[in-house]
């Protein structure tokens, strides 16, 4: 739901703890708990993470960590990918938009891509962010190509 919508999953304080659920701990977890309300076994699980944190129990294999966060937010974004780029491969033609930018002497592009769809008409769908070590324009291009051979698309099919 997130990654279709373009909402970020992960918030500043991703653990379970009695004094902070107050605090909003980030998407991931909010799903998590809001998906615990119709499955059994997953509200055991939260709720045994939640009493050992009271009772200053080590908890183990929560299967709820940044990793295992991580894990599933790469699982879902190649999915999403997927998605985009069999949509962009049925339009036939996309433009490329891609923009450069420095964030504490870090280099980064940000890869947009923009289609018609029969259905929805015109879309714009965010690719990828990459960070970069060069920024010059061959640079910029080579690092454009990579990304749209390993998302899968043809740049003979962008429109000039």
């Amino acid at each position: 739901v997130c990654g279709a919508q373009g909402i970020a999953l992960r918030g500043h304080d991703e653990k379970y703890e009695s004094e902070k659920e107050h605090k909003n701990r980030g998407n991931f977890i909010a799903l998590t708990e809001l998906a615990a309300k119709y499955d059994p076994q997953l509200e055991k699980v939260i709720n045994e993470i939640k009493e050992k944190k009271v009772s200053g129990k080590k908890t183990s294999a929560t299967m709820l960590s940044n990793r295992i966060q991580n894990e599933i937010i790469d699982i879902f974004s190649k999915e999403i990918l997927d998605q985009i780029v069999s949509d962009v491969k049925n339009a036939g033609f996309y433009v490329i938009i891609a923009d450069e930018c420095s964030v504490f002497n870090n280099q980064f592009l940000s890869l947009c891509i923009r289609y018609h769809d029969e259905t929805r008409g015109i879309q714009e769908e965010f690719v990828s962010y990459i960070e970069m070590e060069q920024a010059d324009a061959k640079s910029i291009l080579e690092y454009l190509l990579k990304e749209l051979k390993v998302a899968g698309l043809d740049l003979g099919k962008t429109c000039e």
